[in-house]
């Protein structure tokens, strides 16, 4: 599966990647590798793509609906970040006295 080696080789869990596909063979590689599918209408039918198992289909990269997708996105992730930090909060260590 090609998008699992470029998930491997770059060290990045497919989970956290998006795949844009207008392929269906392409759309089941993204699906397979784990990772979140968009299609893009360029050439097969949006039917063709969904069946291939697309999570989202857009007309092309100006489409409204992925930026908002993109959006909720980046928002998630900066809260999950911040949520990680105030929960673990600062390490400290401390150093025996020397008395």
């Amino acid at each position: 599966c090609p998008y699992l080696t470029a998930c491997q080789r770059l060290h990045v869990p497919p989970q956290q990647c998006i795949v844009f596909e207008d392929s269906p063979s392409g759309v089941t590689a993204g699906v397979a590798a784990g990772a979140w599918v968009v299609g893009i209408l360029s050439g097969q039918s949006e039917a063709a793509l969904q069946k291939a198992g697309c999570h989202m289909i857009i007309q092309d990269f100006e489409d409204p609906q992925l930026w908002n997708y993109l959006e909720q996105r980046i928002q998630h992730t900066k809260s999950t970040k911040t949520m990680d930090e105030s929960t673990i909060g600062p390490t400290t260590t401390s150093l025996p006295s020397s008395q």
